[in-house]
């Protein structure tokens, strides 16, 4: 066989799908969010406990990339928090250098069934002496099925604290986010929502932070194509792989096509074909006549449907009578010559992924940080079998 060359395919892009549940911003608005907890530098998924801001026994939820579940309210997916046991609430940390400009702050939430959960805000105002802290907490709570969670419409319970004793000072007063903040005056500071208080796994997605929206969706993953070096007269191995963000091989099945030369008809090649430990799937083709070979990567909970590029593998030209092929019944066929190790066969190595750090709002004391969630991993295949999450320790709270 004769590997003519490679064909452009069409790339993968993230379908967003129009806006709903009554959010502020419109879909082409929308920041996408492809796969990771880290939403942008201010932005990330988190945990925290629901007793209250310092309680200890909080257990990092699991979470996974679904499509919907009963339709995202916006795109196509949205995340899955599955909570390990009660007390823990998970979600969403915003930080902000001017409350007061902050905005409106929603998220739309699918719990499995009714659920509970709670919002904190630590806001800095220039009203309190230095080293000093509003502490806000509000409970929060959610119907099976999408809604939308307005929390820019729930009561806080306010109380100043002392950042280096986590002492509460003084009366609590009760007041809305805003007309707190309209009160005592604008400063930096976070605001923090979640549920499944009481142990319920729940999907999130389309936060609301004043003009900012965000729509969280599956991996960018590109499929493509190599081709061992062939003799004429062999077959020839295809190999194939998926990536996500094109820097890790995600062990997906992949299902060859093909298409026959002068014809417009991808067909597929069998079923799916699994992949070897290296995360690389690998079939031999021999066709009889010039066709085209790509690799198909199938729609998942975690990514869209994609596909290489393709590549042409032509049939050996048959020998003509008379020539020393056709005459010569002792001549043998060639040495099968080495794979050709070209830079587009070589997959790029996975670099560990690193955890970026908040950065926290400046004051002479800060106010305690959170830390986000682990990006979350594509489900385990059975030739591909990763921990889904590695393990974190719980969220720092060290003022």
């Amino acid at each position: 066989m004769r590997v003519v060359g490679r064909f452009a395919a069409t790339a993968v892009v993230a379908c967003v799908a129009s806006l709903a549940l009554g959010s502020p911003a419109s879909a082409a608005d929308a920041r996408v969010v492809p796969g990771s907890t880290q939403l942008d530098d201010q932005t990330f998924l988190t945990y925290v406990p629901c007793a209250g801001f310092f309680a200890s026994g909080t257990t990092m939820p699991g979470l996974r990339i679904n499509r919907g579940p009963d339709g995202a309210p916006l795109g196509r997916r949205s995340f899955g928090l599955a909570m390990a046991g009660a007390g823990t609430a998970a979600g969403v940390v915003h930080q902000t250098t001017s409350m007061g400009l902050l905005g409106d702050v929603s998220m739309a939430v699918n719990p499995d069934g009714a659920t509970s959960g709670v919002s904190y805000v630590w806001y800095i105002s220039p009203d309190l002496p230095a080293g000093q802290a509003w502490l806000g907490r509000a409970d929060l709570a959610a119907a099976p099925g999408w809604q939308r969670v307005d929390v820019s419409a729930a009561s806080f319970t306010w109380q100043a604290h002392d950042l280096a004793t986590r002492q509460p000072l003084g009366d609590s007063s009760g007041a809305l986010l805003r007309d707190f903040v309209a009160a005592h005056g604008d400063g930096p500071g976070y605001v923090v929502s979640g549920f499944g208080c009481d142990g319920t796994s729940f999907n999130i997605d389309n936060l609301t932070y004043g003009q900012s929206t965000y729509d969280l969706e599956g991996f960018t993953a590109t499929t493509s194509i190599a081709a061992e070096a062939a003799t004429p007269g062999r077959p020839v191995t295809l190999r194939g792989w998926s990536e996500r963000d094109s820097s890790r091989r995600l062990g997906d099945p992949l299902i060859l096509e093909q298409r026959v030369a002068g014809t417009a008809d991808w067909k597929p090649v069998g079923g799916p074909t699994f992949s070897d430990p290296d995360a690389i799937v690998r079939a031999t083709v021999d066709p009889d006549v010039a066709t085209y070979y790509r690799w198909r990567m199938a729609d998942s909970e975690y990514a869209d449907a994609n596909v290489s590029d393709g590549v042409l593998v032509e049939p050996a030209p048959q020998p003509g009578p008379g020539s020393d092929e056709a005459t010569d019944p002792t001549k043998q066929p060639e040495p099968t010559k080495q794979p050709d190790r070209s830079k587009a066969d070589r997959v790029k190595q996975p670099s560990p992924t690193s955890q970026p750090t908040p950065t926290p709002a400046p004051s002479p004391t800060p106010i305690p940080a959170l830390s986000p969630l682990p990006t979350p991993e594509p489900p385990a295949t059975p030739e591909n079998a990763p921990a889904l999450l590695p393990t974190e320790p719980p969220p720092s709270q060290t003022p």
